[in-house]
């Protein structure tokens, strides 16, 4: 397919583009649509004509033509004229109620339809008006002829089955049409939209930069490019089209950002090094707003079908993707994952389970920054008409939950398409072209998210790690992430040629850090984020220290209740790292000194404190660390590294240090 947008959006647009497009499309629209017609008139085709004035037979024939290359509302025109002639020409009237289906004017096709039913067009009309009232919004008329389908003599068991799904539909829609959840969608603006096609948003993961795809319908230039806004001053700035070698004379789009916002994956289609119609791509940023050459991502990711729309995970290990024509010969499109090797190679894409994917079509997946919910689009679970908005969350075993739909009126009877939100969880971006406030066919639009259907609120933070006697970045550090009290890892992630890292952790937990390289003593941090702003920002620049004698780190998630030598359990992942330290490095021997504030009496807090650093020293000669590779010493309050006269002071003043002898 030459254009990315008529593959992953709806024939809701198709009409309104069609002077728009070339011959080749022109004739896969034409295509489609004689396909959408042959079971719907597939008994009008040998019909006898008698009755009919040669006036009337001859406009119908001519729309019969008209439609054939495309010239749908001509060929409705011609329809009309027919009808108006012969106001019981039930072939004509079915043929135009199928135009009028197809394009979403599902108020006249009903009317014709209603009309052709009248004269007697057959009981397979209660087939037709079942989905098109159904697409439509009318859910209990849908439920009417539903009902008149199945109890007529000429009820087919296939188009039985496929009406069952509209019937769990409709049941859903009438419930839910009545409990609307908050909706109130807001333009993004001239600086965003403009009258061409802006669409699929996608945002980095401190929520300042939006990469969208953008198409104009007019001049010598009518592919897809991505443009970039970022928000600066509480306001989304004007867009302008990415540099570099991403936009091309061919099409480009369907992209994400990687939380970090150095790479992009994308779509392109019809490249010579591609594997199938559409394939992914990476970009990788290469500084001063400049993108290096696209890369293809292999046959692991890319088959000979369509692969488009990836969503990349925000520690960027998993890959989400729609892969279409699945089966051969029909529509149907899956959601994909694919995961990062050891070696930073992909690993073998697999299809989302079947309790996500259906026999239709899922598109658009986005993974959101908490790394547990998955937004995507479908028209194969119950919902409003066409595509609607879904989430699904990661289970703890493993598997995902049950699809949730985001309810009326976020999802109408109409296409709902490319969905992100915001890091805080509850700002939300979307393409459409139902509003009125548009300001071409489709604009992006900011909402609000339900409180109920929100996901976990995200915290971002970054840094360097260097070497602290050269001041040198250091590459390939190892950064564990735990959920404090956790003994189980929650995310790794490892520094890059730069020394620099980037990572995004939900924002209602606290955690704790360790910074790993062979030869380095390791370094420990403690992040209560369970009480600071999701939006905040942590910037954190670490220099790790040789292992040579005097250097010292302090154990920061090492804990003791007041007043007490006995170690926490929250603070056994910690001494576990120092263990498999002093096992890597047989040589090296040790003194922890214990330290706390200036509350209390300072003869007790010295006293304490040795306690406390005895505590460490037992915990480790239990694990079979000799003895004579240990010593502790207590200095109470005689050492503080901030001013008492803050919680937050006294709270870094007790502390645990491990000093290399």
């Amino acid at each position: 397919m030459r254009f990315l947008l008529p593959i992953i959006f709806h024939s809701q647009h198709l009409q309104h583009i069609t002077t728009n497009l070339s011959a080749a499309f022109q004739l896969m629209k034409n295509f489609r649509f004689l396909f959408y017609c042959i079971p719907i008139v597939w008994g009008l085709l040998f019909q006898p004509v008698w009755g009919q004035s040669k006036k009337s037979q001859k406009k119908y024939n001519e729309a019969m033509l008209e439609a054939g290359v495309g010239n749908l509302t001509k060929a409705a025109q011609l329809l009309e004229e027919a009808v108006a002639a012969d106001p019981d020409y039930t072939k004509a009237l079915i043929l135009l109620g199928d135009i009028k289906h197809y394009q979403e004017k599902e108020s006249e096709a009903v009317t014709h339809y209603l009309q052709a039913l009248k004269h007697n067009g057959g009981d397979h009309l209660y087939y037709k008006l079942a989905i098109t009232y159904h697409e439509g919004g009318f859910y209990q008329e849908s439920l009417e002829a539903i009902q008149a389908y199945i109890n007529s003599p000429n009820a087919r068991k296939p188009s039985m089955e496929k009406l069952a799904r509209y019937q769990t539909s409709a049941e859903f829609a009438v419930v839910a049409v009545n409990k609307p959840v908050p909706f109130e969608p807001h333009n993004m603006g001239p600086a965003i939209n403009t009258a061409d096609l802006e669409y699929l948003p996608s945002l980095s993961a401190d929520g300042t930069t939006l990469i969208f795809t953008s198409r104009s319908l007019v001049g010598e230039k009518q592919d897809e490019d991505f443009f970039m806004s970022k928000f600066e001053n509480d306001t989304w700035g004007k867009a302008v089209r990415l540099k570099g070698y991403l936009n091309t004379i061919l099409n480009e789009g369907a992209q994400c950002i990687t939380a970090d916002g150095n790479r992009l994956y994308f779509t392109a289609c019809q490249r010579e090094e591609g594997f199938g119609s559409c394939d992914i791509y990476e970009s990788v940023y290469q500084g001063n707003g400049v993108w290096g050459p696209a890369k293809n991502l292999g046959p692991r990711i890319n088959t000979g079908a369509w692969e488009s729309q990836p969503s990349i995970s925000p520690d960027g290990q998993d890959l989400y993707f729609v892969r279409g024509k699945v089966v051969p010969g029909s529509s149907q499109k899956n959601l994909m994952v694919a995961h990062r090797n050891a070696d930073g190679s992909w690993g073998q894409a697999v299809p989302l389970p079947s309790n996500i994917n259906t026999t239709s079509e899922e598109e658009a997946p986005f993974i959101h920054f908490d790394n547990e919910t998955l937004f995507f689009t479908s028209d194969g679970h119950p919902g409003f008409g066409r595509k609607d908005f879904f989430y699904t969350k990661k289970l703890p075993g493993g598997g995902w939950s049950t699809p949730v739909n985001l309810g009326y009126p976020i999802n109408t009877h109409r296409n709902e398409f490319s969905l992100v939100i915001g890091p805080d969880g509850k700002s939300a971006i979307f393409a459409s072209n139902r509003m009125e406030e548009g300001l071409g066919d489709l604009d992006l639009y900011t909402f609000e998210m339900p409180k109920e259907l929100r996901p976990n609120a995200v915290a971002w933070m970054k840094g360097v790690v260097t070497d602290k006697s050269t001041g040198r970045p250091i590459e390939n550090a190892t950064l564990n992430f735990y959920e404090r009290g956790a003994q189980d890892l929650f995310t790794q992630l490892r520094t890059d040629a730069e020394g620099r890292y980037f990572a995004v952790l939900p924002a209602n937990r606290d955690y704790a850090l360790s910074i790993e390289m062979p030869g380095f003593l390791f370094h420990s941090e403690s992040f209560a984020l369970a009480s600071q702003l999701p939006e905040r920002a942590f910037e954190l620049d670490v220099a790790l220290q040789p292992v040579q004698s005097g250097a010292n780190i302090a154990l920061r998630n090492v804990f003791f209740d007041t007043d007490s030598d006995v170690l926490k359990t929250t603070s056994f992942s910690e001494l576990e790292k120092v263990y498999l330290f002093l096992m890597a490095n047989p040589q090296v021997k040790v003194r922890f000194e214990g330290h706390t504030d200036n509350t209390g009496n300072p003869q007790y807090n010295k006293q304490l404190s040795k306690k406390r650093a005895d505590s460490v020293k037992k915990f480790l000669t239990d694990k079979g660390i000799p003895a004579t590779r240990l010593e502790s010493r207590g200095l109470g309050q005689d050492q503080p590294i901030a001013p008492n006269e803050t919680e937050e002071g006294r709270a870094l003043n007790r502390r645990t240090e491990m000093i290399i002898q």
